[in-house]
């Protein structure tokens, strides 16, 4: 945070917050609405809405430009390529974000029921300092679900901030478009938050798989699970 706050300010801290909190609540307001499904085809119907919604939270962090809040127009042709913007369902064709994502919503479901059958099993008594083992059991799971989820979310926005035929050519201290689309404001700066894979020459993910490889040969294990302290906190 104190990287991102030195070389973006504080707009940088807030990166995505407007898109993120429109896509949440209108993907929240259409689910809640719709009938219940079995666990299979729910698991699917949520997919649907997550997919476009953490493509746009994943590229809307990383964007090398600092977008405008309430320009849509001027963000747009930053975070989608020409194909995405003519063709929106391209978005569930880039490699690998389908079973990543539908992965992620299952581990989620079965940590969802092992804590429902474990907590039928176990009788809530006080064990010291006021922890219950029922606290144990929803702290147990929550701890499952962040080791099961944490390595998929990274390997999913690896792969949704990769652009479907892309026109936008990101290189380390230019951005050139085809056409006539306008850019939102860059950073004044040449020092980057974070570089890309097209930063450094390599090719795109593939894959799932492919993308866990690479991860793992080039940045070692331990990067799958760099955000796990963060999601922990956010299911706790």
């Amino acid at each position: 945070m104190k990287r991102v706050y030195r070389l973006e300010g504080w707009r940088g801290l807030l990166k995505g917050i407007v898109p993120v909190s429109l896509m949440t609540v209108t993907r929240v307001t259409i689910i809640g609405s719709l009938p219940p499904l079995n666990p299979v085809l729910a698991i699917c119907r949520s997919a649907i809405f997550f997919i476009p919604e953490m493509t746009l939270e994943s590229r809307t962090v990383t964007a090398r430009e600092m977008l405008p809040f309430f320009d849509v127009r001027r963000a747009i042709p930053v975070l989608f390529s020409r194909p995405e913007r003519r063709q929106p369902w391209l978005l569930y064709l880039t490699p690998g974000v389908v079973p990543v994502t539908l992965l992620q919503l299952a581990c989620g479901h079965l940590v969802a029921q092992i804590q429902d059958a474990v907590t039928s099993l176990v009788v809530d008594r006080e064990i010291s300092y006021g922890v219950s083992t029922l606290t144990l059991v929803r702290l147990g799971c929550v701890i499952l679900r962040t080791a099961m989820t944490t390595p998929l979310q990274v390997i999913a926005v690896r792969l949704a901030i990769q652009r479907n035929r892309s026109p936008v050519s990101l290189g380390k201290n230019r951005l050139s478009i085809n056409g006539s689309e306008k850019l939102a404001e860059r950073l004044t700066t040449e020092e980057q938050v974070l570089h890309l894979r097209t930063d450094l020459d390599l090719p795109p993910y593939t894959g799932m798989w492919d993308c866990a490889r690479c991860i793992i040969k080039e940045e070692g294990l331990w990067v799958l699970y760099r955000t796990s302290c963060m999601l922990f906190l956010s299911m706790s």
